[in-house]
């Protein structure tokens, strides 16, 4: 049933029967008061509708959200395994190069010392002297002028 179909529905009139003035205003304020539900029921419609595409469109952003969230992140895993095979190449070449550094300087010690312990040998086969400073200084004795 309509509002329309309310405000025209037409009566019998009968002898004793109700007043047709009475009869129209009731039916006019019952068609007002179904014009205002139709109403309110078309605007809520509406806004049903609204709302669901709104939570249509938030749960894609939702979904996109996740799918950038799970790039991002695999992302970032990519790049720190990147990162620390980078260190690890470049401290296992640090360790290498100290490594080496220590072999020289033990290489370089060894040679010093075993010079020293010829020079020493060869002072001890001379006889001149035990000790190296007074070899050293017995040759400042020798080669100054007043000598």
């Amino acid at each position: 049933m309509t509002p329309f179909e309310i405000r025209n529905k037409e009566f019998r009139k009968v002898a004793f029967g109700y007043s047709p003035r009475d009869v129209v205003q009731y039916l006019d304020a019952v068609a007002r008061v179904l014009e205002r539900i139709q109403k309110q029921q078309k605007d809520l419609t509406d806004e049903l509708v609204h709302w669901r595409e709104r939570e249509s469109e938030l749960e894609k952003t939702k979904e996109k959200a996740l799918v950038d969230a799970e790039n991002v992140l695999a992302k970032a895993k990519e790049k720190a395994i990147e990162i620390r095979a980078g260190v690890e190449e470049w401290l296992a070449t640090v360790i290498a190069e100290a490594e080496e550094a220590r072999r020289q300087k033990e290489v370089y010690v060894n040679s010093v010392k075993a010079v020293l312990d010829q020079h020493y040998a060869l002072l001890r086969e001379e006889g001149e002297c035990v000790n190296p400073t007074e070899k050293l200084e017995k040759l400042l004795q020798q080669n100054s002028p007043g000598a």
